[in-house]
């Protein structure tokens, strides 16, 4: 299925940086990440139906480059599309990261952005 994208705008939480960075590395004892890399920024989201489409610029990635996207309880995926699209329900609270990544690299993390679905 495609996703329409609407322009309604999700309740938005101001992003939370985590700052893993300056610690040496992340939460999971991941390495510094590749400052040699382009960051993903400015993060957006937006509510289509009972789902929230998170997107971004793309920073300048190279043919062979993907997106990590990181959710709020820590799955990841991995993909080559600047969207991402996840299920919700009134009063849920999602949250992404997204980093840059290639030939087994990490660039750094973009800000932290949340989206608080209204409750219903």
């Amino acid at each position: 299925p495609v996703l329409h994208r609407t322009h309604d705008r999700v309740d938005q939480i101001p992003g939370q940086v985590r700052g893993h960075e300056a610690h040496g590395g992340d939460r999971r004892g991941r390495p510094e990440p590749d400052r040699d890399l382009p960051r993903v920024s400015n993060v957006e989201a937006v509510l289509d139906g009972s789902t929230v489409v998170f997107s971004w610029e793309d920073p300048g990635i190279a043919a062979d480059d993907s997106y990590q996207v990181t959710l709020g309880d820590g799955t990841e995926t991995f993909q080559r599309t600047s969207e991402f699209a996840v299920a919700a329900s009134a009063g849920d609270r999602v949250c992404v990261t997204v980093r840059v990544a290639r030939e087994g690299r990490l660039g750094p993390a973009s800000d932290e952005k949340c989206a608080e679905v209204a409750g219903g």
